[in-house]
Formats: structure tokens, sequence, C-alpha cells
């Protein structure tokens, strides 16, 4: 006496309720011949890059710091700028981000602060280092450690608030200068996005278990750790067997479609 194994086509639908997420750029500084703001979406509003007490100069490479001459931070030895909403509705800033490189040995240690400022940029100087509520955002670390930085703000503003950002740094002998790389100085937003699900379509066989991947197909935004079935399969049975993969039996002597959710 002969067997055969009969096959059975299944559909399957799933969702996933996770989110992707994007960074969008909210605005931008080119740094290729002046501190100007290059582009700003249209909730942001933005300053150029101010210093002050430092030279700072302009090329396709970016914008180069040079002059400073301190083993430590000084109050009065800073570039930075400040962000705001053009409209006074609320705008969340997620992220800031840059390119850096030192271009002399002797350059050492860098630090990023920022403050909340109620109405303006015009914040003092010897204030915003020693007196104010600042955030520090980089504490004393060594410009060669990580040249590239993607640093999470996480900052809401409304209203007429600003984000005042500024950059100190530490060394001597700042011939050659340190140097924030061209079209790489950014505030960005996080923006979320509809994972995508795609349907599955298998191949079972009759009278047997049949193990099925049913995420392999498909994009979520973080680590999936549970599967949920909505909908049971009407000519079957269906066990979840891990985070990835469900256990399919058909009713015995059946042949034909079926379908779960």
């Amino acid at each position: 006496m002969s067997t055969s194994k009969k096959q059975i086509l299944l559909f399957f639908a799933i969702i996933i309720t996770n989110l992707l997420f994007a960074q969008t750029d909210l605005v931008k500084w080119g740094l290729t011949s002046n501190g100007n703001v290059t582009y700003t979406n249209s909730n942001v509003t933005a300053s150029s890059i101010t210093t002050s007490q430092n030279p700072i100069s302009y090329d396709s490479q970016g914008m180069t710091v040079t002059g400073w001459n301190n083993t430590n931070i000084e109050h009065y030895r800073y570039f930075g700028f400040s962000v705001g909403s053009s409209n006074g509705n609320s705008v969340k800033l997620s992220n800031l981000a840059f390119e850096q490189e030192r271009l002399d040995t002797k350059i050492q240690n860098y630090t990023i602060r920022y403050y909340i400022a109620p109405d303006s940029n015009n914040v003092d100087d010897w204030a915003f280092l020693y007196s104010l509520n600042t955030t520090v955002l980089v504490n004393n670390e060594s410009i060669a450690s990580n040249p590239v930085k993607n640093i999470p703000l996480n900052v809401t503003l409304s209203g007429t608030q600003r984000l005042v950002v500024r950059f100190f740094t530490s060394g001597t002998d700042w011939g050659a200068g340190w140097r924030i790389k061209a079209n790489t100085l950014k505030i960005t937003e996080a923006q979320a996005s509809a994972p995508i699900a795609n349907n599955d379509t298998f191949t079972a066989y009759k009278n047997n278990d049949n193990i099925l991947d049913i995420l392999g197909n498909d994009t979520s935004g973080s680590a999936i750790n549970a599967i949920s079935i909505t909908q049971q399969p009407t000519h079957g049975t269906l066990v979840v067997t891990g985070t990835t993969n469900v256990t399919y039996k058909p009713t015995t002597g059946y042949t034909g479609t079926d379908s779960f959710k």
C-alpha cells in the first residue's frame, strides 16, 4: 500500500504595530563660505553661527576655528547658534548632528551645552557657562575620539522659546584648528513612519505539522518579542512556537485553502 502527501495552500495576513523612526532635517548650516543657515523647515527659525573672540574661517571643507589657546574651556571662547519655533507652535528637536576633524594634535577636548532661553538668544556669556542651568550634551570629550556625532536632544520648544547651543574647547597652539565639516551640522527631528507588513502565502502538507516563518518578509521598527493570532484558521489548528514562527496543522484529511491572521 502506497501513501502520498497532499498540499494545502495557506494565505496569511499580518499587522505590525511597531513604528519606524527616521530622522528629518529641521535646520542645516552649510559652513562652506559663511555661518549662515542653508536650510530650515517651515516650522523652525535659526540663527547663523556666532562666536566670541575667536577667529573662524570657511572653505569647501567646512568651518575651521583657530586662535584658541586655553587649557580649560572659557566662557568667552565658543561658537554656537540658536533655534526656535517660527510660528509659536510646538516643535520637537530630536538630535544634534555634525562631523568634526582635529587639524592639530595640540587641540584637545570639547564641551557642548545648551540652554532654553524664554524669548531670546541674547544670553550673557559668563552666565551661560557658570550661572544658568545649562544642559551638558558633550562633557570634555576628546575631539579625536569620535569624529561623527549624532547627539540626542529631545527638546520641545513652543512660543518664543529659543534653544541656545554653544561649543567650547581646550588646547594650545591652535595654528591649524578644529574643523566642523561642510554640510554636516544640523538639527533633526525623529518622525514615526508606519512599518511594512506583507501578506504571506505558504504551501503546507496534509495531515502534518507545518512550521511557518510568518515575519520573514516584514519590517518592524523594533524587535518583535511576541506573536498574537487574531483569527484562527478554519480548517486546521495554529500554535505560536516562537517570536517569528507558528505551527499550522490542517484538519485530518483536509485539502484546499485556509487562512488565518
